[in-house]
């Protein structure tokens, strides 16, 4: 007996002993410092050292360096070069002061109804230097101008306290140290890029003071009727506006310049100066972009309207309740913001339930709806130790996080799914549209037998007015492939011309950009494998297979650049 007691006295002293040992081994963790930042008693409460993730990534990255050191295949030049872009990441890695995170929390607590509270905390290590993402942002948190200006429609906003000279700096040192000559040239080449046109670089970025936003309004008193294939939709009108503060005029000179930007004259009332960049789209009749800078504000946004309407705001973002409950309790000065409403989700649901009839698309949209539709406002601010991020949202974070955690493994094998199920549909719908072809090429015969040989005149989708009007073809969207896009149709020939003359087909991009279905002059249909973008490189291609004689190339040529003109 009392040698059992001696033995266990004798073990349970090893045993304190080697668990000592071991507590002191364990390397100390930041936990009490990031924990203390968190809200307590919520419905999420996690820490996190990702001083092992780092690590693994680290020698994840040096394994896949000397994979491509080791290749045979790469030529001496080519290894040295991958080298040094290798080197310019590992870099700008180390330089980055993402290594000098040493812990991670997140906390969340329900403030009301359907209200949460997030806090989202990284912190770095005392001795760990500045790096990049510390500096790059001002030092202290600032009041946001964008947040008081925002109008009441908007649907999504961010802003930063950035400076670009730290950026650049950071690239250019990371590039000298790394000694790639391929990135200093793709460096250089930008700065050579704004002297070509006599402007400089580093006043360009000088210029920047440091306030970045971005903002996207839908404006649901302002529809407009929208084509996605065969249908129509109502969509809000979407504006978007980023706007910069800057010193002086340099950045908007520039802009002008290299644009090449005439300003036109203006009488009367005295209106700021602008740089109108061309676009023009049919769908879209209010994008109308502009650069605009008034005082020490340059906007580039999507009209000229929405510029003025974030120099003289009327109904406001912040006087909503939707706002004001996001608001609640968030430090109203920070480095960064960004908002989000629920109503760019349900946007998007409902053009999609527009343009999608299946029931089991339409279940699936409601319930993105029901769960994603959040609202949402966060700031964060840089302190001495790290970054903290305050938000509200009117969804659960911890719901958020457990949805990605079942939702990102499933996303991972539809997406190893799709590519398959994505080339069996699209098999489908190029027999389809094979079939399709040789229906209307049947119709077009017939049109044929009964006009001394003659195939209708009119191009293109015109051609169609004649079939109906002759009662041969009953249901015009039978002009179309299954997939939803109208075929092409070259008219002005008889049933003895050259045999390989291209009839119908579909117009390039139907079937992904790399295939086309063809009914040809003699009957047959037949379909070929291309990377073209327009009808003009289609019939270049069909020139290469079966040598048109000069004047038909030349026909077919303006034929289908009148097709492109017109598409």
């Amino acid at each position: 007996m009392n040698f059992i007691v001696r033995f266990s006295v004798f073990a349970m002293l090893c045993l304190a002993c080697f668990l000592e040992a071991k507590a002191a081994a364990l390397p100390e963790t930041s936990f009490e410092e990031v924990t203390d930042k968190l809200d307590k008693n919520g419905t999420m409460f996690i820490y996190f050292s990702p001083d092992s993730s780092f690590k693994l990534i680290s020698e994840h990255f040096k394994l896949f360096r000397r994979m491509v050191a080791d290749k045979e295949d790469f030529k001496p030049e080519d290894k040295k070069a991958a080298d040094e872009i290798f080197e310019f990441i590992s870099i700008l890695t180390d330089s980055s002061g993402v290594p000098s995170i040493d812990g991670i929390g997140l906390s969340s607590v329900q403030t009301g109804k359907k209200m949460f509270r997030g806090r989202l905390y990284l912190h770095k290590r005392e001795e760990s230097g500045p790096g990049m993402i510390w500096s790059v942002l001002n030092e202290s948190p600032q009041t946001f101008y964008m947040t008081g200006v925002m109008p009441a429609d908007t649907v999504y906003a961010a802003g930063w306290f950035f400076q670009p000279r730290v950026f650049w700096k950071w690239l250019e040192d990371s590039a000298m140290q790394s000694k790639s000559e391929k990135v200093q040239q793709a460096l250089g080449s930008i700065r050579k890029s704004f002297e070509t046109k006599e402007i400089s670089w580093d006043n360009f970025l000088d210029c920047f003071e440091g306030e970045f936003d971005l903002l996207l309004i839908a404006d649901n008193r302002r529809k407009h009727p929208v084509k996605t294939g065969l249908k129509t939709i109502e969509l809000e009108q979407f504006d978007f506006a980023m706007v910069c503060v800057v010193k002086d005029d340099t950045v908007f000179k520039a802009l002008k310049r290299g644009l090449n930007y005439v300003q036109p004259p203006v009488g009367g009332e005295k209106h700021p100066e602008r740089v109108e960049i061309p676009f023009s789209h049919p769908d879209l009749p209010w994008l109308k972009p502009v650069i605009v800078q008034e005082g020490n504000r340059l906007f580039l946004a999507s009209n000229i309207e929405t510029v003025e309407r974030l120099l003289k705001p009327a109904e406001l973002l912040k006087n909503t309740e939707e706002f004001k409950s996001l608001a609640d309790n968030i430090p109203a000065r920070g480095n960064s913001f960004e908002y989000l409403s629920p109503r760019l989700v349900r946007i998007l649901i409902t053009a999609f339930k527009q343009t999608n009839e299946s029931p089991s698309r339409r279940e699936l949209a409601e319930s993105i709806e029901h769960n994603f539709a959040i609202g949402f406002f966060g700031v964060c601010q840089v302190t001495e130790d790290g970054f903290i991020s305050t938000f509200n949202t009117t969804s659960d974070p911890a719901a958020l996080l457990a949805a990605k955690t079942v939702l990102l493994p499933a996303a991972l094998n539809a997406g190893m799914m799709f590519p398959m199920f994505n080339n069996i549909v699209e098999k489908n719908h190029r027999d389809a549209c094979a079939e399709r072809l040789k229906e209307l090429g049947f119709v077009l015969k017939m049109y044929a037998m009964n006009n001394q040989d003659h195939f209708p005149e009119a191009d293109g989708a015109k051609m169609i007015d004649e079939l109906v009007q002759k009662g041969l073809l009953k249901d015009r969207s039978k002009f179309c492939c299954p997939s939803g896009k109208p075929y092409a149709y070259i008219g002005g020939y008889m049933e003895t011309s050259n045999k390989d003359i291209p009839l119908l087909f579909d117009f390039p991009g139907t079937h992904g950009g790399n295939f086309v279905n063809i009914f040809f002059l003699d009957g047959r249909v037949q379909g070929f494998e291309m990377h073209i973008n327009s009808c003009v490189e289609l019939i270049s291609f069909l020139h290469r297979q079966f040598n048109y004689p000069p004047e038909l190339y030349k026909q077919l040529l303006e034929k289908a650049a009148q097709l492109d003109a017109g598409k």
